[in-house]
């Protein structure tokens, strides 16, 4: 595996023990030591669980890329932020209809 690969899982694991991220990946602390060395590959599975726990792109890690967000958590926070806006609008809409139409009951009353 490339430098590139065990320089970030060293910078990811930061001050956290390998044993402490051995633990939350389900595997040994002899297995991501030699995931970090460089010794081993990881698996596509070991790809995959390291990217979701770090919140990384898969095409950061294997340097790829330069973006290290995955792009899935940046998009389903501005597509939270949307389905909420999109609530907001129709809650205001109905408001809005309830008013025209309250107004338009007053100008036949008069």
């Amino acid at each position: 595996m490339n430098t590139f690969f065990s320089a970030r899982l060293r910078e990811l694991r930061g001050e956290q023990t390998q044993l402490e991220i051995a633990k939350n990946l389900g595997i040994s602390q002899q297995k991501w030591q030699r995931l970090e060395t460089g010794y081993n590959e990881p698996s596509m599975e070991m790809l995959q669980k390291i990217c979701l726990l770090f919140g990384v792109s898969a095409d950061w890690l294997l340097n790829i890329s330069t973006l290290k967000l995955k792009e899935s958590s940046v998009t389903n926070g501005v597509k939270t932020k949307i389905s909420e806006l999109k609530g907001y609008a129709v809650s205001v809409s109905k408001q809005a209809d309830e008013l025209l139409n309250t107004i338009a009951n007053l100008e036949r009353s008069l």
